[in-house]
């Protein structure tokens, strides 16, 4: 049997491209998401990331199938532009149910198959919003933070299962995920909303010119396949050189470069 990639997202965007990446390289690949994922050959789960239960019914049944899972790839996601003063509390607690506790509960659900079989990878799709703030869109930055921990922290946990975990961080990257984005209106925003609005434009630049689907997919399966790969990994020469930038500027100019790049 061909080894088993379940994508949590493969209806669009990086899940998508990462979806027709495995499939070329032979894997049975599976997606979880609230849309079916079109591309033959893929089986579908509807499952809603932010509802545990249908993660569990999903992995359960997978495992139940085919016996086996050897790569999960968590690349669903949700971003919100609203200030810190003004936001809405089930806005941000639904963010951090997609972006994180969905994370928490998709390992939870696969654990048991990769501990059964002796082996497994678990790759994120994380964002180097996660080592740099992006402005406006805090809970974002949070959540990816967030995420990047968790991946360290489970390598801790899981090295002797020979399991291991990768947050793949992209920057801007051209689908749909900008279009998708929440947007706080002016009213919402009040006296923040000029700034915010600034910082709006110019991700949604970064991310239209920025990488393709396709790049960020072959990044993701090069460690999923690889021997060895860090356990966290920017993608794009722009996002490495910001990741490296944030190891070694004091905080204030990166605070300040920030703060030019989003003009706020």
């Amino acid at each position: 049997m061909s080894k088993v990639c379940f994508i949590i997202g493969a209806s669009s965007g990086i899940g998508l491209s990462t979806a027709s990446r495995f499939l070329e390289a032979g894997y049975t690949v599976i997606n979880g998401s609230r849309t079916e994922c079109e591309l033959e050959g893929v089986k579908n789960y509807a499952l809603d990331v932010a509802n545990p239960k249908t993660i569990h019914a999903a992995v359960k049944d997978i495992d139940k199938v085919y016996g086996r899972l050897d790569v999960l790839i968590y690349s669903a996601g949700f971003s919100m532009a609203a200030p810190v003063e003004f936001v809405k509390q089930e806005d941000y607690r639904y963010l951090f149910d997609v972006n994180f506790f969905g994370v928490i509960e998709t390992v939870r659900a696969v654990l048991p198959t990769m501990k059964k079989q002796g082996t497994g990878t678990i790759i994120v799709v994380g964002s180097i919003g996660g080592v740099l703030p992006i402005a406006f869109d805090s809970f974002y930055s949070a959540s990816k933070s967030a995420v990047n921990m968790l991946v360290r922290e489970l390598n801790l946990e899981l090295a002797p299962y020979k399991i291991r975990a990768i947050s793949v961080m992209p920057g801007g990257t051209q689908t749909n995920f900008t279009q998708k984005r929440k947007v706080y209106s002016s009213d919402e925003a009040g006296l923040y909303a000029d700034r915010m609005d600034n910082a709006v434009e110019r991700l949604a630049k970064s991310e239209q010119t920025g990488l393709k689907p396709e790049q960020v997919a072959e990044t993701i399966f090069f460690v999923a396949t690889a021997k060895k790969a860090p356990e966290i990994v920017s993608v794009g020469a722009k996002n490495k050189a910001y990741h490296m930038l944030d190891r070694i500027m004091p905080r204030f100019e990166t605070r300040m470069m920030l703060r030019m790049k989003y003009k706020v």
